[in-house]
């Protein structure tokens, strides 16, 4: 039984001697001359957790500084006037470049011996403690600020309600019988819709109309109850309606200029964009979406007057710029070279 547990015991501390042993390789073992008044400076890399032990043992008259640093990081130890032998062993907690500075600043080259050794317990996995230099540069920078859409609105606005008289071919106070209504279109318009109707007729399918849209489209429709028609020929294209109603008619024209008002007033050939005869009509315009837009209304009804109905709803939008700042490279200056571990 005793024999049992002392093997045990043995075999134990064999695989905690073996799990910590360590390998120890010299990485720098030279002798060598600091001419006078110059600095040599030498540089390795190692491994995180590696330990490094440096001897550095001077001949001769003494020499000014020794600095052993990281680079790009702390000051390990600084010694003046060194005249004797340095051994120093450092913990490295990062993947790092040592540097060693080693300065004479008298009239004669002082000589020196340096070892250098990395010990290190991570036996499976190489590591290259020679150093590649890597230029550094200064990069300058310029700041403006640019314009961005943060939200984009759409927004509906009403810019034409109103009911015309269109008199008949035979007015009896020779009015004509033909009729031009305007609107203007914002600057900011995407689009529009319109809706033409005639008499009470017109006027009762339109309502109808409405009703149908309240329905369905509750939302956009309550924030402009009375164009909720327009609004869904905004959003949807399209309006519930019962197109069989009777009724007396109207001839429209949608005229992008006013010379061709004048041609139409003076019943000659003019050029439109849209037109139609109808009891009642409604669509959506993409274009024009600038500027004055013009309706030409004619009433073919030999006796009867006519009351026509005209409704137009602006789809416009409204954005809502943010700033943002933007940093450009303006210029890079080569600056100098720094040691960097080779991998």
């Amino acid at each position: 039984m005793y024999k049992f547990i002392f093997t045990c015991i043995v075999c134990f501390q064999c695989h905690i001697l073996f799990a910590t042993q360590k390998d120890t390789i010299t990485i720098a073992e030279i002798t060598q001359k600091v001419k006078s008044g110059k600095t040599d400076s030498l540089y390795y890399g190692f491994d995180v957790n590696d330990e490094v032990s440096i001897s550095l043992l001077t001949l001769g008259n003494k020499i000014k500084q020794v600095e052993i640093f990281e680079v790009r990081g702390v000051s390990l130890y600084k010694a003046y006037k060194v005249d004797t032998n340095i051994q120093k062993t450092f913990k490295i907690s990062k993947k790092c470049v040592l540097g060693i500075h080693i300065q004479n600043s008298s009239f004669l080259g002082k000589v020196y011996q340096l070892t250098v050794k990395r010990i290190s317990t991570k036996k499976d996995k190489p590591f290259n403690s020679h150093i590649v230099w890597k230029p550094i540069f200064d990069t300058a920078f310029t700041t403006t600020f640019e314009q961005y859409v943060e939200k984009t609105d759409t927004i509906f606005e009403n810019i034409l309600d109103r009911t015309s008289r269109i008199h008949s071919q035979t007015s009896i106070n020779f009015e004509s019988n033909r009729q031009i209504v305007d609107f203007y279109l914002p600057a900011d318009c995407i689009g529009w819709t319109y809706w033409i109707s005639v008499g009470n007729e017109g006027k009762a399918a339109y309502s109808e109309a409405k009703k149908g849209v309240m329905k369905s489209l509750a939302g956009a429709a309550n924030l402009i109850p009375e164009y909720g028609p327009l609004i869904s020929l905004a959003l949807n294209g399209v309006i519930a309606l019962n197109t069989s109603l009777p009724g007396d008619n109207i001839n429209y024209w949608f005229v992008a200029s006013k010379p061709e008002t004048e041609k139409f007033k003076q019943k000659s050939d003019f050029i439109s964009f849209k037109q139609g005869n109808v009891l009642k009509d409604y669509g959506k315009i993409n274009a024009p979406t600038t500027g004055v837009v013009y309706i030409a209304l004619l009433n073919d009804n030999l006796v009867e007057g006519i009351d026509v109905d005209l409704k137009v709803l602006a789809i416009r939008t409204k954005v809502k710029y943010g700033i943002k700042t933007i940093k450009k490279v303006n210029k890079i200056t080569y600056r100098r070279t720094e040691p960097f571990n080779v991998y």
